[in-house]
């Protein structure tokens, strides 16, 4: 529990310099660094061999890097991404439910790889892009508080209130009431959020489905990751973080988070 604590602190610190320091380029760098390390673990529960694994990561490093360069003059490249990136989400989500059926498919090699290179990639360049606009740095650390506060309230809720399997077949310790209490809890902020500051009604009902939209798929993200890493035969995508597993233990859920935030902030914005 220590090394969980004290490694969720020092992260948290981390990331929280890096978007809020005025260093230009430092929060580019920085999640670059997270989807090698990222790209890295989706290669090994991919079962990729170390040259394959090389070239995966070094393929998404490149194409981050472009598509951040081409994102300086249009958003369309991103709104494509995200767009295709949140189609497949919403896609995974009867593969979830039928996993009997799906199983399969959460152990093809290179379907795995191409769909992970798509939710990687969606990420890591929305992430800079919302980092990128008036207010930046507070819409990314709303995305990834509310991806947290979703982790932690359904691990709580599951905990005390738990009966219920969520998917008992893919997750065995997630809990329909741990779900719910996760949901719960960001509804609350959503709520709370739009009573702090002043906005209209409609950007108050945009700003609420934004949050609990976001909220609900990073349950989705939790979900994937565990069929996968149940498929490939491990607990955890890796140990580069103590007492959290690795960087997609960390990261499922704003995975699948992401592509809906920043879709929706390129449709709504400046209404949220």
């Amino acid at each position: 529990m220590w090394a969980r604590v004290s490694t969720g602190v020092a992260a948290g610190i981390a990331f929280s310099l890096a978007i809020f320091l005025p260093f230009p380029g430092l929060f580019m760098s920085v999640v670059a660094l997270l989807l090698l390390f990222a790209a890295r673990e989706w290669g090994q529960l991919c079962h990729f061999n170390a040259v394959s694994r090389l070239l995966f990561i070094f393929t998404l490093l490149i194409v981050y890097s472009l598509l951040i360069w081409i994102g300086r003059e249009s958003t369309d490249s991103l709104f494509v991404l995200t767009g295709i990136a949140l189609f497949l989400w919403l896609m995974v989500i009867p593969l979830l439910f039928f996993y009997k059926k799906s199983r399969s498919l959460f152990s093809s090699t290179w379907l795995l790889g191409g769909v992970g290179s798509i939710f990687l990639l969606s990420t890591s360049v929305g992430l800079v892009w919302l980092k990128s606009l008036e207010q930046g740095e507070w819409r990314v650390v709303l995305l990834v508080g509310l991806v947290a506060v979703a982790d932690t309230f359904a691990f709580l809720a599951g905990r005390k209130f738990g009966k219920n399997k969520l998917a008992s077949e893919i997750s065995p310790a997630k809990t329909r009431e741990g779900a719910y209490g996760g949901l719960l809890a960001n509804s609350l902020l959503a709520l709370l959020f739009t009573l702090a500051f002043d906005f209209s009604g409609f950007s108050n009902f945009l700003i609420f489905v934004l949050i609990v939209g976001s909220s609900a798929l990073s349950i989705v993200g939790d979900l994937l990751e565990s069929a996968i890493k149940r498929n490939s035969g491990v607990k955890d995508s890796g140990d580069l973080l103590p007492g959290h597993g690795g960087i997609l233990d960390r990261i499922d859920g704003l995975l699948a988070a992401t592509p809906y935030f920043v879709l929706a902030t390129l449709l709504f914005s400046p209404l949220i």
